[in-house]
């Protein structure tokens, strides 16, 4: 899997440390030491791609589509504005479920 830098991830949608992270389930020293190169559990970049870099990419592409020729219509925005609804309930529900294996491995490892 392609390398995720977080720090760049977390300056590019603005946020602070303790808000992105929390988002995440991670406290804002552990996403600190993340940042700074230590490695990063699998489930918490499959979190890190899910939560903030997928929403990064589907952001720039509506934002790319906004921009787009007139021609589209009022048809389009509101075939659009589903299309968002579902892209978030989808990423909504796969950041549960990775956050349960997430749990479920941690009461396993203690």
């Amino acid at each position: 899997m392609e390398q995720i830098g977080a720090r760049q991830v977390r300056r590019r949608v603005g946020m602070k440390q303790k808000r992105f992270w929390s988002r995440l389930g991670v406290s804002q020293s552990g996403g600190s030491r993340y940042e700074s190169g230590h490695g990063m559990p699998p489930e918490v970049t499959q979190l890190l791609r899910l939560v903030h870099v997928e929403v990064l990419a589907y952001q720039k592409e509506q934002q790319a589509e906004f921009h787009g020729p007139l021609a589209r219509g009022v048809k389009h925005v509101s075939k659009e504005a589903g299309t968002k609804q579902s892209q978030e309930r989808r990423l909504t529900s796969e950041r549960r479920k990775l956050l349960e294996r997430r749990s479920a491995s941690r009461r396993r490892a203690a």
